[in-house]
């Protein structure tokens, strides 16, 4: 089994566990969406990390909308960096509408992004699927310069 197949497993699995928990007569009758990510299954997709996010994603355009926090957290965002204006009256549907839009505009989740140092031999300090995280790990590093480039497979397409 390749390794995205057992990424699918296992969130299918934690979907699965995260929809019982959810199913509380407590939870159920909650309309803070904090109720319903306050969970062990819910964690652990999150900290499934990048692979998970293709999967959210589907999720979110199927209409589950209490992932949207999962795909910010994962992503490194915050919905302040997705909706400029009229923040303040978006409704979870709205916030999965601008997640699933932001992922389809991104070109780093159909390859590999990777932040590379030095002029004549190149060296990587970090790599993933999308850039903001991709930097974010450059950074912790304490490396103040270095370049980002898109690699589908082997080979660099084009650079930023």
């Amino acid at each position: 089994m390749n390794n995205e197949r057992k990424v699918k497993k296992r969130f299918d699995a934690l979907i699965e566990e995260w929809k019982k928990a959810v199913q509380d007569p407590a939870v159920r009758m909650s309309s803070r969406p904090k109720d319903y990510t306050d969970n062990e299954a819910y964690r652990e997709i999150v900290q499934m990390g990048e692979d998970a996010l293709p999967f959210i994603i589907e999720k979110l355009e199927e209409g589950v909308f209490l992932l949207n926090q999962a795909a910010l957290d994962i992503a490194g965002l915050r919905m302040d960096d997705l909706v400029k204006e009229n923040r303040k009256f978006l409704g979870e549907r709205q916030k999965s509408a601008a997640i699933v839009e932001w992922w389809k505009s991104q070109p780093e989740h159909r390859g590999k992004i990777i932040a590379v140092v030095g002029e004549r031999e190149m060296k990587v300090v970090a790599s993933g699927t999308h850039y903001n995280r991709v930097v974010a790990k450059a950074k912790k590093l304490g490396i103040k310069s270095f370049f980002i480039m898109f690699a589908p497979d082997q080979n660099v397409i084009c650079t930023h």
